[in-house]
């Protein structure tokens, strides 16, 4: 069974390689930032699907995973940050506040470039901001680090440090249940 993995996170494919899951990376359909209105989880679930349903599977055979990590804060939603001022304003509404982190999978079967239909399974936990002092925040916003990251953090990055997981799995703050990706890998290929 080949594993196509719909994105280009350097973060996902690390977790799939520590699980022991091997996989060929391939193009995903688009994410749509603008949450019309939805829960961080359907908002991540409706880009795990468009990842999914536009991912370039042409003469591909195996099962397609696309995934999308959204954070919460009420109604809420962080995506990636389009710039350094739009990952400021995430990090300062989340600093000292409790949110979610919401990762949504769509998982197909393909075969030769034909997507069967799709299985979405979602993971949620709860993470903890320390209150950013305007210095801390300068000095990891310098780091770029917030770039490509939802809610302008990486909790295994330099942001464990103001970061604490409150309750869920760790991987899926990360953006990829592990767990999720071996049962949806099982009901696909068993």
């Amino acid at each position: 069974m080949t594993v196509l993995l719909a994105s280009l996170s350097p973060r996902r494919g690390e977790l799939l390689r520590a699980a022991g899951i091997a996989f060929d990376r391939i193009d995903s359909g688009p994410e749509h930032p603008n949450s019309d209105g939805l829960a961080p989880e359907y908002l991540a679930r409706r880009n795990a699907r468009s990842k999914a349903v536009g991912a370039a599977v042409e003469g591909r055979t195996g099962v397609l995973l696309a995934a999308d990590t959204v954070v919460g804060l009420g109604a809420n939603c962080f995506g990636k940050p389009t710039d350094r001022d739009d990952a400021e304003r995430m990090l300062r509404e989340l600093s000292g506040r409790e949110h979610e982190v919401w990762t949504a999978h769509a998982f197909a079967e393909v075969f030769a470039g034909h997507l069967g239909d799709l299985i979405e399974l979602s993971a949620g936990a709860r993470v903890k901001m320390h209150p950013l002092s305007e210095v801390d925040l300068q000095v990891y916003l310098d780091s770029c680090e917030w770039l490509d990251k939802a809610g302008a953090y990486g909790i295994q990055g330099q942001a464990c440090h103001f970061v604490d997981l409150v309750d869920g799995d760790h991987d899926t703050v990360v953006g990829l249940s592990i767990a999720l990706v071996r049962r949806g890998l099982a009901t696909l290929a068993p």
